[in-house]
């Protein structure tokens, strides 16, 4: 099992880009991602080794496939939200951290994986109390 976490910005290409009615059902899209959103196997299929591929592009070409993987995307009536709470992560000086630990346990998943282990790749203390 391979996981890309792709993180961006709703402003990736500029100021209110996405505002423009030619990109109107990839801004309601990005929308629908602060509630989590989960595609059918068939169009996971299909955008796969898109996905795979865009790690080893050039920066301009990896956000134009971005746009267009975001684009197709957007057109499938094939998914389905997976929270009513929104769910996006505000930028923070610790966002390096948790990219360090998503990769961790990414690499790890079939190993046990313990929450002082975690902690110290996340350079935090971690405390148990029992009462």
């Amino acid at each position: 099992m391979k996981t890309i976490i792709l993180k961006f910005t709703k402003n990736f290409l500029g100021e209110g880009t996405f505002n423009n009615p030619e990109f109107s059902g990839i801004n309601h899209l990005l929308e629908q991602f602060k509630f989590g959103v989960s595609f059918s196997k068939n169009l996971s299929e299909k955008l796969h080794n898109d996905l795979i591929e865009i790690v080893d592009l050039s920066l301009a070409e990896q956000l134009i496939k971005f746009l267009g993987l975001l684009h197709r995307l957007s057109l499938s009536p094939e998914n389905e939200l997976l929270s009513s709470s929104d769910m996006s992560q505000l930028i923070t000086d610790d966002s390096g951290r948790l990219d360090t630990v998503i990769k961790h346990i990414s690499d790890n998943y079939a190993n046990n994986i313990n929450l002082t282990q975690v902690a110290d790749i996340a350079c935090i203390q971690f405390f148990l109390s029992i009462f």
